[in-house]
């Protein structure tokens, strides 16, 4: 959860929309929508990373399940998206 944390504060100081901690590694994106996470998943790097995202939406929940990420961390969460992340674990 280290990861997760570090990746939060990096979002809140950064002027960044989205950022993925993923091995020790940081990528970090300035736009918006799920298009970062698309091109996350696109590119297989959601597997087994930690993911903070300004806003997550029942759609960005979707990605970051189907593409495996392990932590979340949502500034604003729409309910719909925080139980379907819970459910999946």
């Amino acid at each position: 959860m280290k990861n997760l944390q570090a990746a939060a504060e990096l979002l809140r100081q950064g002027p960044y929309t989205c950022i993925l901690c993923r091995q020790g590694r940081f990528l970090t994106s300035e736009k918006r929508g799920i298009t970062p996470l698309l091109c996350w998943l696109e590119e297989d790097r959601l597997r087994e990373s930690c993911v903070a995202d300004k806003i997550i939406g029942k759609a960005a929940a979707l990605l970051l399940i189907l593409g495996g990420a392990e932590a979340v961390h949502g500034e604003v969460m729409t309910r719909t998206a925080y139980a379907l992340l819970r459910e999946k674990g």
